[in-house]
């Protein structure tokens, strides 16, 4: 298989950067695509001409613009606290 790995945005700013290499692609997922922590993997994608695909759902966001390849995910409503957990409704009849 190919190998993978999951690279956090905000770790990737103290050094991680250095695991993604000429030959990778960075898949980026947000769903505003305009937070701060992407900058970094954003400069570093284009600065070493890695593609960049983008999944968002707003393709004019900084991650949109920026990404080789777009893939739009529609404007849902995010998950809300409603959902019920084993450990969130122990103790409930």
């Amino acid at each position: 298989g190919t190998p993978a790995m999951f690279v956090h945005p905000a770790e990737a700013s103290h050094g991680d950067l250095g695991m993604i290499g000429q030959d990778d692609v960075v898949l980026a997922l947000s769903k505003s695509g305009d937070v701060r922590e992407l900058a970094d993997v954003i400069g570093y994608a284009h600065r070493f001409a890695i593609p960049l695909i983008a999944m968002t759902a707003n393709a004019d966001s900084q991650l949109g613009k920026a990404a080789s390849l777009v893939l739009l995910l529609p404007d849902a409503p995010e998950a809300t606290g409603e959902a019920y957990t084993w450990w969130s409704n122990r103790g409930q009849a």
